[in-house]
């Protein structure tokens, strides 16, 4: 086994991510040398570093089988490398469990272990987690249907930036599910992920302001503003 250095480690955590979540991002698989991931030596080398309990490397080895990225996409090694990760505390690898276990991706759609690992990762402060429940608890999945549930953990995730939590929040407050109906904040919510990347809440925006007056529309601009400058310490 070839031996490789820190700063080697390094690197290829960074071009293997990268790798991985470009490849997500694209609706198109590109071919192994135009992704210009990591070759078979490299891939072999963060497998080794994962095999000797690197965290970091293990989540990263599972996310690189789970999307099929320099190496053969295997949904079994990637919940494999998973739960070692997970099994460190790993809140990433926790989460990405839960959505396998959600979605049943290669395995029978199981809620209540897919609610079992978001928890985990939920309650070390992971936002995409804490989404995912809120997004189980908002639909009904593997719990009884709450919006209140659901509000309190989209609110946790969206003052961590989750676009995808502050635009559900955008929807809660637009329709009053959970929480009495208040445009100023949905307009707020769905300003504020547009601004964070989640494009359908530009939409959402631009329907809303249809129903509010320029004043109001001004008003929700201003607690938009607040709550950004604030570092979402003034959002309620």
């Amino acid at each position: 086994m070839r031996i490789v250095n820190r700063l080697a480690f390094a690197a290829l955590l960074f071009a293997s991510t990268f790798c991985a979540v470009t490849f997500a991002q694209n609706s198109t698989q590109s071919s192994s040398k135009d992704a210009k991931g990591l070759t078979a030596t490299e891939f072999e080398d963060l497998k080794a570093f994962a095999e000797n309990g690197e965290v970091d490397a293990q989540y990263t080895v599972g996310l690189l089988y789970a999307k099929g990225v320099d190496v053969e996409r295997n949904i079994n090694e990637a919940e494999k490398w998973w739960r070692k990760a997970a099994s460190q505390g790993d809140a990433r690898a926790q989460d990405s469990l839960g959505i396998m276990y959600g979605l049943g991706q290669g395995r029978p759609q199981n809620y209540a272990e897919s609610i079992k690992w978001h928890t985990l990762a939920a309650n070390q402060g992971y936002a995409s987690a804490q989404y995912n429940l809120g997004y189980m608890y908002y639909n009904g999945l593997g719990f009884k249907k709450s919006y209140a549930e659901a509000y309190k953990l989209f609110m946790k995730a969206a003052v961590q930036a989750d676009e995808r939590s502050e635009s559900y929040l955008g929807y809660m407050y637009k329709d009053g599910q959970g929480v009495a109906k208040d445009y100023h904040r949905a307009h707020m919510w769905f300003n504020i992920s547009a601004l964070n990347g989640e494009s359908s809440s530009k939409q959402q925006r631009t329907e809303l302001e249809n129903k509010m007056t320029k004043e109001q529309i001004a008003d929700a601009q201003d607690i938009a503003r607040i709550c950004v400058d604030s570092k979402y310490k003034h959002c309620y």
